[in-house]
């Protein structure tokens, strides 16, 4: 067998790196052994996906790191995420009395390359190891932190990066629980580069500062005063004036099949119309500030929307959850903001599908829409299809409305916490989608098209299957 006499140091990397991306990772392994020069090559290519620094793998990532080398290979990470499980270690490890936070500094204070970094919700009491790090992470453009103390706070103002995608939790920065942060003056440092926000547990305040960039802005359990669940929106859009896309659940809370007839304990009907009045009230007073550029807005629920009385259009409308006590709202939402494509979300049982009709109101304000986007949760096996066609049809063929899509998807509802499905549950609730897919599914699209004459396109998706048909 000829055998090529090239140096190392005279092949092509760049070739030989792309040749390498081909190979399964088992292949790459057994590469890295052959050579020192591999075994770099091969390093480059294994951390181009995201690692997660967990309690069982950090000692031997961080070997993997430094074999060969003083300093460790950090610059090859570029997406990292600190598990909680590291917090659940000793804070010395055994294999040479190293601590956690030599171990994570070690690893990230040479990270120049990195660009993505989260946190998950144990990791930041590992916040002692960050004042180090934070500063020299100048390629950072995503951070994920799903709780932040004072302390890791402190840590991350002293970072330097172009950070675009920013999204924090805020945990309590003092012994008062109704002080809730103010992201207007915390997120002053990254003022120049934010191009998208994903906040909770804040309260925006009138400031000066302004985030021109911001495009994407979420945000979820905020305060009116000192009460949860309410949103004064002056200060957001005078801080971000340029939201093309947003979201808001004030009160976050996961949707359950209870909240139908209960509504939600974290909801208050004072509260409500507060913000509603003095909501509609700013936007009426800076009629030049209220986000000409938003194109879509989703709602955690219906209540989210209702409060922060828009004055304009916005094509596309989300709305994740509401309740029989707030379906009189669907005629105020659709008044003030007029979407050409609104997306519903309800669970798929017959005491709930019977709201159907009184979801789009026969109003001037819905003229504009033409395409619906309808998801139903699916929680039992006894999917009430008859009674889907039925309100459905009942709901779009109407003298006013002039819709030409529509997007019906029927899905398994399967959530976390107190709400989870059993196994069995889930393999029936699978059974049935795909039998509903497989004997129903072309009857439904029929009476669908043929009770809504306005109608152009349908798409059905069941689970994780999906079909179109049009009008002919």
């Amino acid at each position: 067998m000829f055998v090529p006499q090239t140096p190392l140091d005279g092949l092509n990397w760049d070739i030989l790196f792309h040749m390498v991306t081909f190979l399964p990772r088992p292949d790459v392994s057994s590469l890295m052994k052959t050579s020192h020069e591999f075994y770099e090559l091969c390093l480059r290519q294994l951390f181009r996906d995201p690692v997660e620094l967990r309690a069982n793998n950090i000692l031997s990532l961080h070997t993997c790191l430094r074999i060969g080398t003083s300093r460790p290979r950090s610059h090859y990470l570029l997406d990292v995420t600190m598990s909680c499980t590291l917090s659940h270690l000793p804070s010395v490890s055994r294999e040479g009395h190293v601590s956690m936070e030599q171990l994570l500094c070690d690893i990230l204070q040479n990270a120049s390359r990195l660009r993505k970094l989260r946190f998950d919700w144990g990791a930041a009491s590992l916040s002692g190891a960050f004042n180090v790090v934070m500063p020299t992470l100048h390629c950072l453009e995503e951070l994920y932190m799903p709780l932040v103390s004072q302390e890791l706070w402190d840590s991350i103002k002293g970072l330097r990066a172009p950070v675009r995608k920013l999204a924090v939790h805020f945990g309590p920065t003092n012994h008062l629980p109704f002080l809730t942060a103010d992201p207007v003056s915390l997120l002053e440092s990254f003022q120049s580069t934010l191009e998208e926000l994903d906040l909770a547990v804040v309260q925006c305040e009138d400031s000066s500062v302004v985030y021109p960039g911001v495009q994407k802005l979420s945000i979820a359990d905020c305060y009116y005063g000192r009460t949860r669940g309410g949103i004064d929106i002056g200060p957001v859009m005078r801080a971000f004036p340029n939201v093309v896309d947003f979201s808001l659940s004030a009160a976050k809370a996961q949707p359950a099949l209870s909240h139908w007839k209960e509504g939600r304990s974290c909801d208050h009907a004072d509260l409500i119309e507060r913000c509603r009045t003095a909501n509609t009230q700013w936007q009426r007073e800076h009629p030049h500030e209220d986000w000409a550029s938003l194109e879509r807005i989703t709602a955690g629920h219906i209540v989210d929307l209702y409060m922060l009385g828009l004055r304009r259009a916005v094509p596309r409308v989300e709305i994740q959850a509401f309740s029989e006590g707030t379906l009189w709202m669907f005629r105020h939402i659709m008044a003030d903001t007029r979407p050409s494509h609104l997306a519903i979300s309800l669970f798929a049982r017959e005491h709930v599908l019977d709201c159907l009709p009184r979801l789009v109101p026969d109003v001037a304000s819905a003229a504009a829409l033409r395409h619906l986007t309808l998801v139903l949760q699916c929680d039992e096996a006894d999917i009430p299809v008859e009674r889907i066609a039925a309100g459905v049809t009942d709901m779009l063929a109407r003298p006013r409305l002039r819709l030409e899509r529509l997007s019906l998807c029927m899905r398994r509802w399967d959530t976390v916490g107190p709400y989870r499905l059993s196994p069995r549950s889930l393999r029936a609730l699978d059974s049935a989608l795909d039998a509903l897919w497989d004997g129903q599914a072309g009857a439904l699209a029929s009476r669908l098209l043929d009770g809504i004459p306005t109608l152009r396109e349908l798409t059905l998706t069941v689970a994780e299957r999906e079909g179109r048909w049009a009008r002919t």
